[in-house]
């Protein structure tokens, strides 16, 4: 994740199977945004996505965090199990497959987000500083 510069609101962010391969390939223009609170647990989660694209069909990071001041260093990365008659499906092209799941509106993806906030994370995102190469 870098930043396109300060006076834009969105980052470029590329990702990549090994540190190496994040040199070469064109980084997708994102956007981190804040979707509200949820209470977990009796604790209360805030609640992030991370779209990647800017275009109809762009993809969604589900987020959340424990609300903390300062600098975000990490997230928690959230499951996106499609809810029920929101999956499509298109024709496969070869081995690979076409199915995705449509969230139509910001309310849809905003109950997605509460719902998957309850399950255990699926992982965690951390801040790394640029680490010097070898």
């Amino acid at each position: 994740m870098t930043n396109y510069g300060v006076f834009h609101c969105f980052m470029m962010v590329k990702d990549a199977d090994e540190r190496s391969a994040l040199n070469g390939g064109a980084p997708d223009p994102s956007f981190l945004i804040e979707l509200g609170t949820v209470s977990v647990n009796r604790r209360t989660v805030e609640l992030w996505v991370l779209q990647r694209g800017a275009i109809p069909g762009s993809d969604y990071l589900l987020l959340a965090r424990q609300p903390a001041p300062g600098l975000i260093i990490a997230f928690d990365v959230l499951e996106r199990d499609c809810p029920r008659g929101r999956s499509r499906d298109g024709a496969t092209l070869d081995v690979l497959m076409t199915r995705y799941c449509a969230i139509n509106s910001r309310r849809e993806l905003i109950r997605l987000a509460r719902q998957m906030a309850r399950r255990p994370p699926l992982g965690r995102l951390t801040f790394v500083a640029e680490v010097a190469e070898e």
